[in-house]
């Protein structure tokens, strides 16, 4: 990646991240205050948890979907130990029946695509985003999907407790413009990721499906338990990146 396109990836994601820091910012400095102010609650710090909770694990998913490996073919097979065997032009016999990227060299399964502006072959590669300015495939597909969907998470934090703030304003004084802004903005937004999170998953199964994969290996392929669900880290391929491909040890590379 060239230097202009390392800016302008550091300049997308700051100023949506800039953006989600302002929203939770105005909720933990505004909203949650006026709320803890009426009610007088010891469970003020509850909310400023969920809050930050939210945020942190909105940063965590959006920077590993942007900075991590989405899935580079070179990466897989070289932590299985086979890069340097298909480099010298010994391909293994499981591989032998995959065609050959003309531009990496290196077996080429299907769903994978040679990225242009990543410059390498990606495993069951999505897209190229340009909003995270990063490939959408097998290794950060899931902190994608999460990315979007924390974002939902923390807008609909922020929207309701501004909500709140601006019913409890109401009946004090005049509504606070900040709270009546992030709360509008907030659920606004909140709608439009969890829209996009779900529109986004549907299509992508739908697209996979036609490999022949069950609803269970897809959802598998975000974790073997439901709490790593809704946990980022992918730091191994799943069973989706080598389909019609049979490995010695046949088990999924994605673990924690």
């Amino acid at each position: 990646m060239s230097s202009k396109d390392q800016c302008y990836k550091v300049f997308s994601n700051g100023l949506i991240i800039s953006i989600g820091t302002l929203l939770a910012l105005a909720t933990l400095f505004k909203s949650i205050p006026d709320i803890y102010t009426y009610y007088s609650s010891h469970i003020h710090y509850i909310h400023v948890a969920i809050l930050a909770l939210t945020y942190f694990m909105w940063i965590w998913s959006w920077l590993t979907a942007a900075y991590g490996d989405p899935g580079y073919i070179k990466t897989d097979l070289q932590e299985r130990g086979l890069l340097k065997q298909i480099q010298r032009g010994d391909i293994p016999k499981n591989l032998q029946h995959l065609k050959i990227c003309s531009k990496c060299g290196l077996p080429m399964p299907k769903g994978s695509v040679h990225c242009d502006d990543c410059k390498t072959c990606v495993l069951r590669n999505d897209h190229h985003c340009g909003v995270i300015v990063n490939c959408v495939a097998d290794r950060n597909f899931k902190a994608f999907v999460l990315g979007f969907f924390y974002a939902g998470l923390l807008s609909t934090v922020c929207g309701i407790y501004s909500i709140i703030s601006c019913v409890i304003t109401k009946e004090n004084s005049d509504i606070s413009i900040i709270s009546l802004i992030t709360g509008v903005y907030g659920l606004v937004i909140a709608v439009m990721m969890f829209c996009f999170t779900g529109i986004f998953l549907c299509t992508n199964f739908n697209e996979t499906q036609k490999g022949q994969i069950s609803l269970s290996d897809y959802v598998s392929s975000f974790g073997q338990h439901i709490y790593q669900y809704f946990i980022p880290l992918q730091r191994k391929s799943t069973k989706l990146a080598w389909p019609d491909v049979e490995w010695e040890f046949d088990e999924p590379l994605m673990l924690l």
